[in-house]
């Protein structure tokens, strides 16, 4: 355990302990150990073995969890697939629909919040050979159905992110209802905005019949400005 937790604050370590480190590592995580790790740790240490550059602890750690695969939390996957894609991308992308339907329905458990869903969406969109295009346009097809109805739930960078995939995505055919949700949704927040300007400018005016302050009220707003100096 304390091995885990030095590894995986590589950036506060210097090089001489980063190479004792190393060495204690290779002899107390071989393979059974990696299977003993929770999904957590062992994401973790995925991360943390490219980090040092420990090339052999990180193949060890990332084949563990190919092995897991597709029963492994979709959040924790998500956090290494940028790492493993290049060389796993056919591995990853197949797993992908297996973990997401094997993902709670509870956002607090393990399913994957609506940035992350194109978060997912853009590697999975940017990523792969030509080979593996229908297993990507499947994969693109089921993040999309799952974004639909969560569009108005992206933060602003979440929403900005989607737009830019929309616009230059290959996946065209699976993200133009996401585009037009986006659209709509634009517009809805256009009207509610000047819908509230147009009542706050209604509150404000005058209260006059022609318009125009009473001597009454032009009085009453004097002693007002001279209270507040």
């Amino acid at each position: 355990k304390l091995l885990l937790s030095l590894a995986r604050r590589h950036s506060l370590l210097k090089e001489e302990v980063d190479d004792r480190l190393r060495s204690a590592a290779e002899k107390c995580f071989t393979s059974e150990q990696f299977q003993l790790l929770g999904p957590n740790d062992l994401a973790g240490m995925v991360l943390a073995t490219l980090g040092h550059g420990w090339s052999r602890l990180h193949e060890v750690a990332g084949q563990e969890l190919l092995r897991r695969l597709p029963h492994f939390p979709a959040k924790e996957l998500l956090m290494v697939s940028p790492v493993l894609f290049q060389k796993h991308a056919a591995q990853l992308i197949g797993a992908w629909p297996k973990v997401l339907a094997g993902a709670p329905k509870d956002p607090k458990a393990d399913a994957l919040l609506p940035d992350q869903l194109v978060q997912l969406a853009r590697m999975v969109d940017q990523g792969g050979s030509e080979e593996l295009l229908a297993a990507k346009q499947k994969l693109m097809e089921e993040l999309c159905e799952r974004l639909l109805p969560k569009v108005n739930e992206l933060s602003a960078n979440g929403r900005a992110q989607l737009s830019q995939l929309c616009k230059t995505g290959a996946s065209a055919t699976h993200l133009a209802k996401l585009q037009k949700s986006l659209v709509a949704m634009a517009g809805i927040q256009a009207e509610s905005g000047s819908a509230a300007s147009s009542r706050g400018k209604r509150a404000a005016a005058p209260a006059g019949p022609d318009g125009h302050l009473s001597k009454k009220q032009r009085g009453k707003q004097l002693r007002n400005k001279k209270q507040h100096r």
